[in-house]
C-alpha cells in the first residue's frame, strides 16, 4: 500500500509540470503540444490505474495531505529520483531535459527500484512482483471507472495488464519503450521528439548499455513559438509581489486545482463515480485560467507568470 501510495504522488506529480509546458506553447494544436498534452492525458490514467489498485486491496489514496500534494520546486517522492528537483515554467531546452531525465527508460541491468538511479520502471516493477508474491483478494467496490480510469481490476492478470500499461506508455520499460512505425510512444520518446523537433521512434544503446542514441522518424515540425514563462519562484507568487489582477488570476487556478482535488479524493476514499465527473470538469476550467496567466508579463523580466497549483484545503 505504500508503494502504491508513492506511485500515484509521482503520476500525479509529473502534471503540473506537463501541464505547465504545454500551455507555454502558443498554438495548442501544434505537434509539439500535441505530443505533451497526449502525455498529460496518460500521466492521468496512469494515476488513477494506481488509485484503482490501492484501493482494489483496501488502501485509501492520500490526494490531498502534505505528503501528497506537490510543492513546487521540490523533488519527486521517495524513493523515486533523490536529489531530483521538479519546477515549473515554459518549454525550454533547460526544462526538456530535465523532463527526459525523469522518463528516462529502465535499461537492462537496473538492480534497483530506489535511490538516485531508480527509474519509475523498476519501481513499478517491484510493485508487480510484491503483487505476485503476495497474491493478495482484490476489491472493486471503490474503484472508479470513467474517461481518465479505463480499468477496473479484478485478478492478477489485471494488475499485471495495468502495471504494464503504465511501464510501456510512461518511462517505456528497457526495448518496450516504443513501437517503430506507430504513434504509441512513451513520455520519453514524445519529450526527446519535443527537443529535436522530429519524431523520435526508437534508441540505440552503447555497448554498456547505459547510454542511448535517438533514432529519428521522417516525421519533422517547425520549433513552436513559445511563451517566455519564467520558473515559478518557491512557494508560488506571493500577492504582496503582484499586481490585484495578477493575483485574482493566480487565486482563482489555486481554487479550482484544490476543487479538483477535494474531488478525486472523494471518487477514491469514498468510491464516488461523481467525484471524478466533478474533478474532470475543473480540470478543463484549469487550462483556461492556466493560459490567461501566461499572459500576464513579469514587470521588467520580459517573462510570463505561470500558475503555482498551490492546495488551498486544510
Amino acid at each position: 500500500q505504500q508503494a502504491l501510495q508513492t506511485a500515484i504522488a509521482l503520476e500525479f506529480a509529473t502534471v503540473p509540470l506537463s501541464l505547465t509546458a504545454f500551455w507555454s506553447i502558443v498554438d495548442p494544436t501544434h505537434e509539439a503540444a500535441r505530443q505533451i498534452r497526449d502525455v498529460v492525458q496518460e500521466e492521468m490514467l496512469h494515476f488513477s490505474l494506481a488509485c484503482n489498485l490501492l484501493t482494489a486491496i483496501g488502501g485509501s489514496p492520500s490526494l490531498t495531505g502534505r505528503d501528497f500534494v506537490p510543492q513546487y520546486p521540490g523533488g519527486l517522492p521517495d524513493p523515486i529520483e533523490r536529489g531530483v528537483d521538479v519546477w515549473l515554467g515554459g518549454v525550454t531546452p533547460e526544462l526538456l531535459d530535465h523532463i527526459i531525465r525523469i522518463e528516462r527508460p529502465a535499461m537492462p541491468g537496473d538492480p534497483n527500484p530506489s535511490g538516485e538511479d531508480a527509474t519509475t520502471g523498476a519501481f513499478y516493477e517491484a510493485i508487480l512482483k510484491a503483487f505476485q508474491h503476495i497474491n493478495p483478494p482484490l476489491k472493486t467496490d471503490r474503484q472508479i471507472t470513467g474517461p481518465m480510469a479505463t480499468m477496473v481490476i479484478h485478478d492478477m492478470q489485471g494488475v499485471e495488464g495495468a502495471i504494464k500499461l503504465i511501464q510501456h506508455q510512461g518511462e517505456g520499460a528497457e526495448h518496450d519503450a516504443c513501437v517503430p512505425g506507430t504513434d504509441d510512444l512513451a513520455h520519453f520518446f514524445r519529450f526527446l521528439s519535443v527537443k529535436h523537433n522530429r519524431e523520435v521512434i526508437n534508441i540505440t544503446l552503447d555497448d554498456d548499455g547505459r547510454h542511448y542514441t535517438p533514432v529519428f522518424g521522417d516525421k519533422t515540425w517547425l520549433a513552436p513559438e513559445v511563451l517566455p514563462v519564467a520558473k515559478v519562484p518557491k512557494g508560488g507568487y506571493r500577492k504582496d509581489d503582484v499586481t490585484p489582477e495578477v493575483w485574482s488570476a493566480l487565486r482563482n487556478f489555486d481554487e479550482v486545482y484544490s476543487i479538483m482535488l477535494d474531488g478525486l479524493k472523494s471518487a477514491w476514499v469514498h468510491g464516488n463515480q461523481t467525484g471524478l465527473v466533478h474533478g474532470i470538469e475543473q480540470m478543463f476550467k484549469l487550462t483556461e485560467i492556466g493560459r490567461g496567466i501566461m499572459q500576464f508579463e513579469i514587470p521588467g523580466t520580459g517573462e510570463r507568470y505561470a500558475p503555482c497549483f498551490r492546495y488551498l484545503g486544510s
